[in-house]
Order: structure tokens, then C-alpha cells, then sequence
């Protein structure tokens, strides 16, 4: 034990000067604790349209998720699709260029609740940056998924307008057929006839009404990314800089009192 304490104490200086030195790093950069990076989270919930089976062959479901989870998620996680968004995002002059490092690599996406619901998260450098990544990343998406919904709706209205046509024209001969022969060469239908007709009547009915209930139900996509309806919160990142900063501060003073242990001459047994 004494040998132990008579080699500190011969050394006293140099781990005086290693100790204070670290604790002056720890101390400075302790008091440097702003908060330097805001992170928000919301949630998008895709949309349902009339399904492209249900279209083509009127099989399978009428309505389903405009796109799946899986491909949303794969989309907002593409790097692509990142550089796209940054490139379109106007952040603050004074953060842009950490906000934009910070989105590309903290933007993510997490399927969460049902088959519609999507938990999107990002980090930037400041509140309005956060706020301008997710309103560019929803104008995104709502329009990508707003041109799909539509053209899908606007193939159920041109066929539900088309089946209205052909209903007024099979009303119109049901009604002339069940009238009286005005003339002795008339002929009224046949009760097989009238009978075909009203059954095509009521299918051609009964798809109108699936049709307009496809219309009715579809929903457009939705991304929450007004600044009052998800939560930002700001994290601080210098209690964290300053432990590592420290961290270094004390390893560097260790190696120098190595190296001047080292260098100094040993006594002789």
C-alpha cells in the first residue's frame, strides 16, 4: 500500500493536472444542454377505393386499402423517396443542412393498429422543420393516392351512368310492351318476355346500387400532419455530448500520464 502511495505521490503533479483538466471539460460543457433536435410523430390511415378485381370482374371485395401497409411503409423508407421529399422540403436557413441529415436517416414509418393505420415518425433540427418534412411528405402521399382513388371511382361512374342507361331503355320497352296493340299487327310480349326483362332490370338495378355504394364508402387517404394534431417534443442532446466529450477529455489526460510515467527513470533496486 505504502509503495502504491509513494508512486502516486511522486506523480502527484501530473494526475493533479490530468484530473482537473478533465473535470474543467466535464464542468464547461455540463451547463451545455439546449435542446437540438425535435422529433414528431403522427399517424396516416390510408384510404379505401372499389378494388381492381372488383372492376375488371366484379369478384373478390368491393372496397379495400388503397395500397397495403407493407408498400406505404416500403414507400416512406425507400431513399429515393427520402431525397425526394428533402429536395421539396423547405427547411430554415439556419438548420437546413443538420435537419436534412437528420430526416434522412430518422424518417420512418410503423404499421400500427388495423390494416390502415401507419405510425410515421421524424427528427430534424428544429420544431418548423419537423412540421415542413411532414406536411411535404403528406401532400405527397394524399396526391399519389388521391390519383389512384380517382381513377378507380371514375371507372365505377362511367359504368353505374352506363347501367342507368340501360335501365331507361328496358323500362321504356316494358312499358310500351305492356300497353295495349294499337293496331291489329301489333303484338304484345309474352309473359317470358316481360318476365327476362324484369330480371335483367333488377341486375342491372342491383349493380347501380353496388356501384353507387362503392362511390359512397370510398374514403381519400388521410396524414395528420397539421401542427396542432400530433405531438413534437424537443430532446436535448448536450447532457449527452458533454459525457462523451468528457469521456475523451479523461482518456487523452490518462494517456499523458502514461506517457510521462513512462519516460521518467526508474529507480534502482
Amino acid at each position: 500500500m505504502r509503495v502504491i502511495l509513494s508512486q502516486i505521490w511522486k506523480f502527484k503533479w501530473p494526475i493533479a493536472a490530468a484530473t482537473i483538466t478533465a473535470a474543467l471539460v466535464a464542468l464547461v460543457l455540463s451547463g451545455y444542454d439546449a435542446p437540438q433536435v425535435w422529433t414528431g410523430k403522427t399517424v396516416l390511415t390510408i384510404g379505401v377505393a372499389p378494388t381492381k378485381n372488383y372492376l375488371i370482374q366484379e369478384v373478390g371485395t368491393g372496397l379495400a386499402p388503397i395500397k397495403t401497409q407493407r408498400e406505404v411503409i416500403a414507400e416512406i423508407s425507400d431513399p429515393l423517396f427520402k431525397k425526394k421529399i428533402i429536395a421539396q422540403t423547405a427547411f430554415l436557413p439556419a438548420t437546413a443542412a443538420f435537419s436534412r441529415e437528420m430526416t434522412a436517416s430518422s424518417l420512418r414509418a410503423v404499421a400500427i393498429k388495423n390494416d390502415r393505420d401507419i405510425a410515421v415518425e421524424v427528427s430534424a433540427a428544429s420544431d418548423e422543420d419537423v412540421q415542413a418534412v411532414l406536411g411535404g411528405l403528406a401532400t405527397e402521399i394524399e396526391k399519389e393516392h388521391k390519383e389512384i382513388i380517382t381513377q378507380r371511382l371514375e371507372a365505377v361512374s362511367a359504368e353505374v351512368e352506363d347501367l342507368q342507361g340501360r335501365i331507361a331503355l328496358i323500362e321504356k320497352s316494358i312499358e310500351l310492351g305492356s300497353r295495349a296493340p294499337a293496331t291489329f299487327e301489333d303484338k304484345p310480349q309474352s309473359p317470358m318476355v316481360r318476365q327476362d326483362a324484369w330480371r335483367t332490370w333488377s341486375d342491372l338495378k342491383d349493380r347501380t346500387r353496388r356501384g353507387s355504394n362503392l362511390i359512397k364508402f370510398s374514403e381519400p387517404t388521410i396524414f395528420r400532419a397539421e401542427p396542432d394534431s400530433y405531438p413534437r417534443a424537443a430532446r436535448s442532446m448536450g447532457t449527452l455530448r458533454a459525457s462523451i466529450l468528457a469521456g475523451l477529455g479523461m482518456l487523452a489526460a490518462m494517456i499523458v500520464l502514461t506517457i510521462v510515467v513512462r519516460s521518467c527513470p526508474r529507480e534502482s533496486d
